[in-house]
């Protein structure tokens, strides 16, 4: 029978003050802070549209929310609320002049709303800590041309695209 999962080593644990398990054994308490800053060290910047910018170390959640809500309403509110959420709660003070040139109307160097989302992926993906896309598939697949591994035909199902969006 395996280990009981409070009696598993954590790795990174960082003991701040003992505390005991169900079971009576003292361990450490998990301090977050120390992770959270940890994380503050990680490289935030980035370059869109000619310009360089620089996210916060730390960013609540609604403004994200906000962004991805907003891309089912139309380019209109997609950009209305990027120009509401970046330069206030996602970049780090200091970058509102470069945020007003990109968005400028005579930027020829403008990003898409497919470059803003990447932007907004890959931001999200640093403040977090965690990947925003799936790992990529796996070497034992072998590439979608209507042939299997084993070189005999595959069917329909098996050779169409997968979604990229999580949903079938």
């Amino acid at each position: 029978m395996g280990e009981h999962p409070l009696t598993r080593p954590v790795p990174f644990l960082v003991l701040t003050s003992p505390f005991k398990d169900v079971q009576g054994v003292a361990r450490g308490m998990r301090d977050f802070d120390v992770v959270r800053a940890e994380r503050e060290g990680i490289d935030r910047e980035f370059r869109i549209g000619g310009e360089e910018f620089r996210c916060r170390a730390f960013v609540a959640p609604q403004p994200f929310m906000e962004i991805f809500e907003s891309l089912s309403k139309g380019d209109r509110e997609f950009w209305g609320t990027l120009d509401a959420v970046y330069p206030t709660e996602i970049l780090e003070p200091g970058f509102e002049d470069q945020w007003a040139r990109l968005r400028d109307r005579k930027n020829t160097r403008a990003p898409s709303v497919r470059d803003m989302i990447d932007v907004t992926n890959f931001v999200t993906e640093v403040i977090s800590g965690r990947p925003t896309v799936p790992s990529t598939v796996s070497s034992d697949t072998s590439p979608i041309n209507g042939t299997g591994s084993t070189g005999k035909p595959r069917s329909k199902a098996q050779t169409s695209v997968p979604s990229t969006s999580g949903v079938s």
